[in-house]
């Protein structure tokens, strides 16, 4: 069974990406996070964005919702918290943000810090992967193929 998740990909006026690093993982990812049953995609995506990065994104903000789903398989290591999950993924709805830097400002958590503006043919030079496993760039490499087709 997959986690059903949001990715919401935050575009810059240059058409860059944005990545953060997470801390716990140790890697960096893309905005990534759960749905909670009673939510649609759309509202989870601004419930986390303002959560988990500290300002609120409206309708307009949304350039695009995305029709496909990406899967992403989680890796079976005991040292990660999704480790004794029933899920074995998440399955991934895709938003396009366009990031105002005028009206949003990042507050740090341990799950996006640092942020970093990377053009989409760079993301194979971040660490995102855990160990020789690169679970999650398979997946993002699919996202930005979606975005930019």
């Amino acid at each position: 069974m997959y986690r059903q998740a949001i990715c919401a990909v935050f575009v810059n006026k240059e058409n860059k990406i944005l990545l953060g690093f997470n801390s716990k993982d140790g890697v960096y990812t893309m905005c990534q996070w759960g749905i909670e049953e009673w939510e649609t995609p759309k509202e989870a995506c601004k419930r986390e964005v303002k959560e988990e990065l500290g300002f609120k994104i409206s309708d307009e903000d949304l350039e695009a919702e995305f029709e496909e789903i990406v899967k992403c398989e989680w890796v079976k290591d005991k040292s990660l918290d999704y480790y004794e999950t029933e899920f074995i993924g998440q399955e991934l709805k895709i938003f396009k943000i366009f990031f105002d830097e005028e009206k949003m400002n990042f507050s740090q958590s341990n799950e996006f810090e640092n942020p970093v503006w990377i053009y989409p043919h760079e993301i194979h030079k971040f660490n995102i992967s855990l160990g020789k496993i690169k679970f999650k760039l398979e997946a993002y490499k699919e996202i930005i193929k979606i975005i930019w087709i």
